[in-house]
């Protein structure tokens, strides 16, 4: 049980850190899902989440980049 939790908590800080990349480069929540073959949900959830240290990139209900096409 542990094992399988650390596993989850590894996946979504790889996400968090490769969903930061693709931010930087300017890519869409749509892009970045359809990159990573992950929902747009899992995706704005991690965006939402305040241990992804995301907050100089994203800000709720305001980024340009980050609004679907």
């Amino acid at each position: 049980e542990a094992w399988e939790e650390g596993k989850r908590e590894g996946k979504r800080e790889l996400l968090c850190k490769l969903i930061q990349k693709k931010i930087q480069k300017g890519k869409t929540t749509a892009e970045i899902a359809e990159d990573l073959e992950e929902p747009e949900e899992v995706i704005a959830e991690i965006l939402q989440d305040s241990n992804c240290s995301l907050s100089k990139y994203y800000k709720r209900g305001g980024s340009r980049n980050l609004h679907k096409k």
